[in-house]
């Protein structure tokens, strides 16, 4: 099973951003900011997590992050932006990863950039395998 590490270095109400590590693939993450596991407005605790493929019609070719406590329909997809509305900021997810291949900023926010290519990447590394996530806070 592949395994992969998620390390968040920073987060703002901007959103969290982070380091992804998958069989020597590396990029950027963005999340929303913690809110308390709150769905839909939160990123996910730190713990392991069991990911698989996922396929619909508005996210296809992503990957779904299971038993998520109290959380359903995690995924990791392409986006940008990962604040807090709620604060003025702007996003892209509602709970889930997005990935990209360098951070930067988007009109004056705090963003992650190529996420698309990051994606296309995670999939050539990970293919169509159940894989393992670690979520790390650093302190």
């Amino acid at each position: 099973m592949i395994t992969a590490r998620l390390i968040r270095t920073e987060t703002s109400d901007q959103g969290t951003f982070g380091i992804l590590e998958a069989s020597g693939f590396v990029c950027h993450t963005a999340e929303p900011p913690w809110r308390d596991n709150q769905p839909g407005i939160s990123c996910i605790p730190p713990g392991v997590y069991l990911v698989e493929p996922w396929n619909s019609r508005r996210f296809p070719r992503t990957f779904h992050i299971r038993n998520v406590v109290e959380r359903v329909a995690i995924l990791t997809h392409t986006g940008n932006l990962a604040g807090d509305p709620s604060r003025g900021w702007r996003r892209h997810t509602l709970g889930c990863i997005l990935p990209g291949l360098k951070r930067g900023y988007i009109e004056k926010q705090r963003a992650v950039l190529l996420s698309s290519t990051a994606m296309n990447r995670i999939r050539e590394v990970v293919g169509s395998a159940v894989w393992s996530l670690t979520i790390e806070q650093r302190r």
